[in-house]
């Protein structure tokens, strides 16, 4: 066991190099998520290669690889980065009243409104997640963290949630998520399970994660 022992201060310059080159690492990194933005939106997921989005970017394999996995995974971070405010209106059902249908009517309407207006981005999250398991691994986790944002929400005003409220929260994120994609990006016509129906089953799901309500002033 060391005792007393002295810091290693950093050689003359290291820091300076090493912040260099995370930036440099970053700049490319982007460079090339921009380069498959583009090359996405003109081709589509299905006919868009790995070559072209280098191509586009002005860089190697070699370096495309060092920040990806491959098609699927920088699809999904580009489509990711697109979809911030589904995401965002999404997660705003924590600040929700599950007890007023109407308000849960507007929240639903309004994440309607966003995943019509994200069509495209929707879809390319729906073939990335379908094309690399890495990417639909991490599409599961930020659905955990979108659940745990709504709960901890909820909390902060003042509603008591139940031991297994996250899972049960989850599982209601996952749900309205695909009944969107079918519904709003998909256009399919449902004979049932419309507006009115889904409706219901959020209130009744988010009154179901919740122990105690606060009292009204």
């Amino acid at each position: 066991m060391r005792t007393g022992s002295a810091a290693i201060p950093p050689l003359p310059g290291s820091r300076t190099r090493g912040s260099l080159r995370d930036r440099q690492k970053r700049q490319t990194r982007l460079a090339l998520l921009e380069a498959g933005r583009a090359v996405f939106g003109e081709r589509g997921f299905g006919a868009a290669t790995v070559e072209e989005i280098t191509g586009r970017a002005g860089m190697g394999r070699s370096t495309f690889y060092n920040h990806f996995r491959g098609k699927g995974d920088i699809a999904f971070e580009v489509a990711f980065e697109d979809t911030a405010p589904v995401n965002d209106t999404m997660e705003a059902l924590g600040a929700v009243d599950p007890r007023d249908q109407g308000a849960v009517g507007d929240w639903l309407a309004a994440v309607h409104h966003r995943f019509c207006e994200y069509r495209p981005a929707v879809h390319l999250v729906v073939q990335s997640i379908a094309h690399d398991r890495h990417a639909a691994e991490r599409a599961v986790e930020i659905q955990y963290e979108s659940a745990g944002r709504m709960l901890e929400s909820l909390t902060a005003r003042g509603f008591t949630i139940r031991p297994d409220a996250f899972e049960r929260a989850r599982v209601l994120v996952m749900m309205v998520n695909r009944w969107l994609f079918f519904h709003a990006v998909q256009e399919v016509h449902l004979q049932s399970g419309g507006m009115e129906t889904m409706i219901d089953v959020v209130s009744k799901s988010m009154l179901e994660v919740i122990e105690q309500a606060p009292v009204a002033d």
